[in-house]
């Protein structure tokens, strides 16, 4: 990690850390600059507190209906069972969360405060990500074209349609500014670029 601030890059790290024991293949940062997140090939998610400069990770599980709520103890934790593909910092209803995706073919909403997590099942290798923190729209290996889903549901949201590049969706991205409609251009491993627009 380096300090940018000024226009300028510090000449050495301002943190450096080691905590992940594999590959690091997904990464972000918390819109104020106070949190990283780090997913690696073993399906680890590593939550970096910057202004203590050491690496809390809340350990992660399934949200148990009628269970009382708690922090769990802090230490390592596989979230996923294979390869994280992508991580996202999101802030829905006043509430910080972490989304993150892997080839193990799930998408994850990771509660800050409580240490619960939401688990949807994409049915495919998931290569790629966006989300604002209730719906994430994933690039499968084989789909031809992004999913859009809503998290908490569990549930496939209204499909992109009309187009289908015939292999792994291998990049996003997506925004979705206050008045204007979602826009959503996907990268496919054949080469081809799709784009769609919401309607005004």
């Amino acid at each position: 990690l380096w300090d940018c601030r000024n226009h300028a890059l510090s000449k050495v790290p301002i943190g450096d850390f080691t905590d992940n024991e594999t590959a690091v293949t997904a990464i972000d940062v918390s819109a104020d600059g106070t949190y990283i997140v780090s997913g690696s090939e073993d399906g680890n998610l590593t939550f970096y507190d910057l202004r203590k400069q050491s690496t809390p990770l809340v350990k992660l599980r399934q949200r148990q209906p009628q269970e009382e709520e708690q922090l769990l103890p802090l230490g390592p934790q596989q979230t996923h069972s294979e390869t994280v593909t992508g991580v996202r910092f999101c802030r829905v209803a006043g509430e910080d969360v972490i989304v993150s995706t892997s080839e193990d073919g799930t998408v994850k909403r990771f509660h800050v405060s409580d240490a619960y997590v939401d688990t949807v099942d994409a049915g495919d290798v998931v290569r790629c990500m966006v989300s604002d923190g209730e719906m994430a729209i994933v690039g499968t290996a084989t789909g031809g074209h992004p999913d859009v889903w809503h998290i908490a549901r569990g549930e496939l949201a209204t499909p992109l349609s009309g187009g289908d590049c015939g292999a792994a969706v291998s990049a996003l991205w997506a925004t979705a500014q206050a008045g204007a409609p979602l826009a959503v251009v996907a990268g496919c491993v054949s080469g081809q670029v799709m784009c769609w627009r919401g309607r005004e």
